[in-house]
């Protein structure tokens, strides 16, 4: 038998051999247990949050555009990454009384529950979960360690607000 014959045979074990080493040869994977925590959600954690108004509306109307207006408050959430959809616990302080003159609908200061949406790397705030006719959300967006975007107030029958919404994390 030629020596190319006998290699051409002996090709196709040396390829199994290369593959079952480097196979092998490999770390195993890290081991995962149910009983291990998940990491804490991104969005979790001490932010500053600054709210700018840039239109309102009262009912049905035309939006309104409005001069600039901002109010600053607090927020701090935490809770696991656990999906696309989670609900993190904190508090949360914002006034928004100097900005509108009234308070956010269906919004309390104080101890909160906020639904976290995330669609690839941009989050949508629920800041009241349990309201189906008021309330207010935003979605923002990283930008380094800063979230930037929209919020929004929804009101089934009262005026509505809409703006931008800065958080930094503190």
């Amino acid at each position: 038998m030629s020596s190319w014959a006998s290699s051409r045979k002996l090709w196709p074990a040396a390829v199994l051999t290369a593959i079952l080493l480097a196979v092998g040869c490999q770390p195993p994977p890290p081991e995962t247990s149910a009983d291990q925590p998940p990491d804490e959600h991104p969005v979790a954690g001490s932010w500053q949050v600054e709210f700018t108004l840039d239109s309102v509306r009262s009912g049905t109307g035309p939006w309104t555009p409005v001069d600039t207006v901002s109010v600053v408050g607090q927020l701090m959430l935490a809770g696991p990454d656990t999906g696309q959809a989670v609900m993190l616990t904190g508090s949360s302080d914002f006034d928004f009384t100097p900005m509108l003159g009234r308070q956010i609908s269906c919004y309390e200061p104080g101890p909160a529950e906020v639904r976290v949406g995330r669609i690839d790397e941009r989050f949508n705030l629920h800041f009241t979960p349990g309201a189906f006719d008021c309330g207010f959300g935003a979605t923002v967006g990283w930008s380094g360690d800063t979230l930037t975007g929209r919020w929004g107030e929804a009101s089934f029958a009262g005026p509505v607000a809409i703006g931008r919404v800065l958080l930094i994390r503190r």
